[in-house]
């Protein structure tokens, strides 16, 4: 309900006017987050309250996220904990208190859903105060829907979070404005917009500027400054503890990262950074948990791609891209995401925003095999998984991750054969209630991503919940599973698995890959290999003209040697296409990695 509630926020401050009808989520104005019900990118808004000037920020939730999340809280003072009052505590609520708990956060708790018939608020507090030792009396009662409540929390703000520090370094003396990029995106009219947190001075129009990443002579020029209420108000300036938008003439991506400081005096820029001893870019970035391959669907589209991705990471920037070529699909990128849900939003944005139609591979995760002399070999693509069978090998390393997972007791059973199933360990177990249990467990990365979400909550029926993070990879007994077509193997359709399930998953993806792609003018033949050993093979026959009837009627009437010759000439033509015909493979097919029995 966070999105709900910052609805009602923006209309209590008088930004908005919510009627009986019209659009709601007014922070949620994606596509995606339209169509999911989600948020996935955080949104900011500036509020005046009581001779206050507040800045809401508006977060998702997903673990997926978390860079945005992350992000939000490294700009801020104070944050709202919202707790659904008919669901309680969940995982990422315990995860997401943690986080802002590690920055120094001032903490307000905010009971939400109470219009809902089932919400059960005595529970949820007991709830709160158990998980977060916070008491009952600082708990705000709301209902975004209704408003009931709502009008106590920015009276709350004002209160309990203190305002923006002001800034002292040595290195801001000279300075007239210094401001860090929280945020930016693209426009294709203006270019490259930016997010900006001022802690220091005043920026105006038309003054001049340096950034971080671009550490030169080259300056820009403030063309437009404003803030967001949400929709952009431009202003005649900016000053210190204010957020707000800045247009500077920016065209290039590598011009501006998020995370950056921007000052009108370069010594400013350049003093911090030798003070700190770092290097520019955004402190709150996460290191990719899960890797992709996109390619156009024509290949003399590569550029149009580059650019759509190009364009749409400046608003994303926890997406890793790197340029790749495939034998079988052409010229592509490999991408790093934090998580299949960030994989697929990013997909359906490259489809929604830019009208870029992309072929995907099934998600994998990074690999590491320990070499003999020592060394240690990374692969991001199972294609790049070095062999068992070379005997250059001497073990591999599986990323593993720690699950946390908020369930109520009577689906406790069910829980544990979903976890011992995908080669979880467990590890601890507590009760949160006396109806909800939080269990903690270690696994396999591969096996969160491909579909224990939607394992967990069909079979808890949607009430457990859980939350993940990165742990130390393992030595595994696992192996590379080749997927051939006609004797060619496929990069793309190749997945790494545990030795004990790889003979099975290979006849499994063969027959599902049989199903997936459409019959040819020839003989198409899928083989599964682990190593040198075949262990799966499932024949598409071909479509065949019939070369015995002419005109409707038997060609060579009762002659059988007439009839064999044209069946051994149509033979022939199908193996000489056979071996120079190209399968055409649909998304169906690259997914069938990843789909279970």
């Amino acid at each position: 309900g966070k999105s709900t509630l910052s609805d009602q926020l923006l209309a209590i401050a008088g930004n908005v006017k919510l009627g009986d009808k019209g659009e709601r989520q007014l922070l949620d104005d994606l596509q995606v987050e339209r169509e999911r019900g989600i948020t996935v990118k955080a949104r900011t808004a500036s509020m005046w309250f009581n001779q206050h000037l507040i800045n809401l920020v508006d977060t998702p939730g997903h673990v997926d996220f978390e860079t945005e999340v992350k992000r939000s809280l490294r700009s801020c003072q104070g944050a709202l904990l919202l707790v659904d009052a008919s669901q309680g505590v969940q995982a990422q609520t315990l995860a997401n208190f943690k986080s802002a708990r590690e920055v120094g956060l001032s903490i307000i708790p905010v009971l939400t859903k109470l219009d809902l018939p089932h919400s059960d608020p005595a529970a949820a507090l007991e709830q709160i105060e158990r998980a977060f030792k916070i008491p009952e009396d600082r708990v705000i009662w709301t209902s975004a829907k209704t408003g009931e409540g709502c009008d106590e929390i920015l009276p709350a703000v004002i209160e309990h979070i203190p305002p923006p520090p002001l800034k002292a370094e040595a290195y801001l003396d000279g300075a007239k404005f210094r401001a860090r990029v929280v945020d930016s995106w693209y426009d294709k009219y203006r270019g490259t917009v930016c997010l900006v947190s001022v802690d220091h001075g005043m920026v105006e129009p038309n003054d001049t500027f340096y950034t971080e990443t671009n550490l030169s002579t080259k300056q820009f020029v403030v063309q437009d400054i404003g803030l967001l209420l949400p929709q952009p108000e431009p202003r005649a300036f900016l000053k210190a503890g204010m957020v707000g938008y800045l247009v500077g003439g920016i065209k290039e991506r590598s011009q501006v990262q998020v995370g950056d400081f921007i000052s009108d005096r370069l010594a400013t820029l350049q003093d911090r950074l030798k003070a700190l001893g770092v290097r520019p870019g955004d402190e709150s970035a996460t290191a990719p948990k899960v890797f992709a391959s996109i390619y156009p669907i024509d290949t003399g589209e590569f550029e149009e791609l580059k650019k759509s991705v190009d364009r749409l990471t400046l608003n994303d920037a926890s997406v890793v891209v790197k340029t790749e070529t495939s034998g079988a699909l052409g010229a592509g990128f490999r991408c790093g995401f934090l998580g299949q849900l960030h994989m697929e939003v990013f997909f359906q944005r490259l489809r929604d925003e830019f009208e870029t139609e992309i072929i995907a591979t099934a998600p994998s995760v990074p690999y590491w095999a320990v070499m003999r002399d020592g060394s240690t070999v990374m692969a991001e693509s199972p294609a790049q998984l070095p062999d068992m069978s070379s005997g250059n090998v001497q073990h591999y390393l599986e990323p593993m991750a720690t699950v946390t997972l908020l369930t109520p007791i009577e689906f406790m059973g069910p829980m544990m054969t979903i976890f011992k199933d995908r080669r979880a360990r467990q590890l601890d177990m507590v009760h949160l209630d006396e109806e909800r249990l939080v269990l903690k467990f270690i696994m396999p990365w591969q096996e969160v991503i491909i579909d224990l979400h939607d394992q967990v909550k069909s079979a808890s029926s949607g009430f457990a919940s859980f939350d993940y993070e990165e742990a130390e990879p393992e030595q595994s007994k696992i192996g590379k599973v080749e997927m051939l077509i006609n004797g060619k193997p496929v990069d793309a359709l190749t997945f790494v698995c545990h030795n004990t399930v790889a003979q099975q998953r290979g006849r499994s993806v063969a027959i599902k890959l049989k199903k997936a792609i459409k019959r040819q003018q020839f003989e198409v033949v899928i083989q599964a290999a682990v190593g040198s050993k075949i262990v799966a093979r499932e024949r598409i026959p071909p479509v065949r003209k019939d070369v015995l009837t002419k005109s409707g009627k038997t060609v060579g009437g009762g002659d059988m040697t007439r009839k064999k010759k044209l069946l051994e000439k149509q033979k022939a033509g199908k193996r000489k296409l056979k071996s120079v015909g190209n399968v055409q493979l649909d998304q169906k097919a690259f997914f069938a990695v990843l789909e279970r029995d």
